[in-house]
């Protein structure tokens, strides 16, 4: 197969913007070509709880924001066409989940790409689904 252009961004719990420390949280690829974007969460909040100890902030409320943020990337995937729209979507975010600038990456076989980057920058494998 071909590869594509495509990028990706991660996706970052922080909990206090003014300090500029993350937890990253999940991975977003997006790849025109080959009509992709998705994203992949951590189905848990080890990784924040590791980097931030307990917080105050209620787990659910982050949960809600994760999937809020899973939710809104389906939602918008149709409208999301190049590179300039991704942008655009990522500017958007603005509360305790952030996602980094997209940088450009090489892809063939973007389910394949999304889980090595999430395995490589979140540091969790995905259990497969049934």
């Amino acid at each position: 197969m071909k590869p594509h252009t495509g990028w990706f961004s991660i996706v970052q719990y922080c909990p206090d913007p003014n300090r500029l420390e993350s937890a990253n949280i999940g991975v977003l690829l997006f790849c025109p070509a080959m009509d992709f974007l998705e994203v992949r969460m951590s189905p848990d909040n080890r990784r924040i709880a590791k980097f931030f100890g307990p917080l105050k902030s209620d787990w659910h409320i982050i949960d809600s924001f994760k999937k809020g943020l899973a939710e809104r990337i389906q939602k918008e995937k149709t409208q999301i066409v190049d590179h300039e729209q991704l942008l655009d979507f990522v500017d958007r975010r603005a509360n305790l989940i952030r996602i980094s600038p997209p940088r450009s990456i090489r892809v063939v076989e973007p389910k394949q790409r999304l889980d090595d980057l999430f395995a490589e920058l979140v540091g969790e494998t995905l259990v497969p689904e049934a």
